[in-house]
Formats: C-alpha cells, structure tokens, sequence
C-alpha cells in the first residue's frame, strides 16, 4: 500500500494501551504498510482531542476506535478500512 499512516494511540499507559500499541505495530508490519505509530500519553494532548474513551486510535487524524484492547487482526483490518 503506498499511502503514508499516521497513527496516534491516546491512553493512561494501562495494560489495554500497551496491547493496543503492540498491535498496530505488528499489524503495520504483517499487512506490509508504511506508518508510524505514536504513543500519546500526555493528560494535555488527550484532553486536546476532546472526550474519549481510552485507549483512543486515530488513523491519519480520524477516530477509528475507542475503549478497546485490539488485536493484531482487528489492528489490521481498521487499517485496511483506513487507507
């Protein structure tokens, strides 16, 4: 796929976020995708983007989940949807 993803996880840095970030991560790679995953964890930038349920994913600026621990599979098939 050639389009650049930018994804940002918002979490409290709790066992659902660290899953969530381990999961794109992997399902960037298993999908062959280009992208970057970026951690936020800051009260101040999550505050920014309005009332969330965590942990929040946006896949180049658009909400694509909230509240959940994903799996690779799941990671990867919101990705596909994204791009």
């Amino acid at each position: 796929m050639g389009k650049e993803l930018k994804i940002e996880i918002c979490g409290s840095g709790c066992e659902k976020f660290f899953q969530t970030v381990d999961s794109f991560k992997k399902a960037v790679r298993n999908n062959r995708m280009t992208g970057t995953v970026e951690e936020i964890i800051d009260g101040r930038k999550i505050a920014a983007r309005g009332r969330l349920n965590l942990p929040a994913v946006f896949v180049n600026g658009r909400l694509v989940s909230q509240g959940e621990g994903l799996t690779p599979e799941s990671a990867g098939e919101l990705l596909r949807t994204a791009v």
